[in-house]
């Protein structure tokens, strides 16, 4: 983000967002079961059925193949993305300074 600030979209912040609400309806269900477990539920819902129709677009696509692998590889791929971008933040690792590119060996 610091090398191209420009090529962040919206999309970028899904993945956070969700280990966010995901951290937010576990809080929610120890304080709250009922509303806790309700949310994480409707949570829970809304994922699954994007990873319902992106496995089938990635399979209208040619990719039948790898279909059944397609949910577990993108529930990995938002949690890491996601924990990581978190990690990096509370670590102080994403800081607003400009990278500086290293000079080539």
């Amino acid at each position: 983000m610091r090398t191209y600030p420009m090529s962040v979209r919206a999309r970028h912040f899904v993945p956070p967002l969700f280990v966010l609400s995901v951290i937010t309806g576990i809080c929610l269900a120890l304080a709250i079961p009922k509303l806790g477990f309700l949310y994480l539920a409707l949570l829970v819902g809304a994922y699954c059925s994007f990873l319902v129709v992106a496995t089938v677009v990635l399979a209208a696509k040619g990719h039948l193949k790898e279909a059944p692998l397609i949910p577990l590889v993108l529930l990995s791929l938002h949690l890491v993305w996601g924990t990581g971008v978190w990690a990096g933040l509370m670590a102080g690792k994403l800081s607003t300074a400009p990278c500086r590119l290293q000079e080539p060996l």
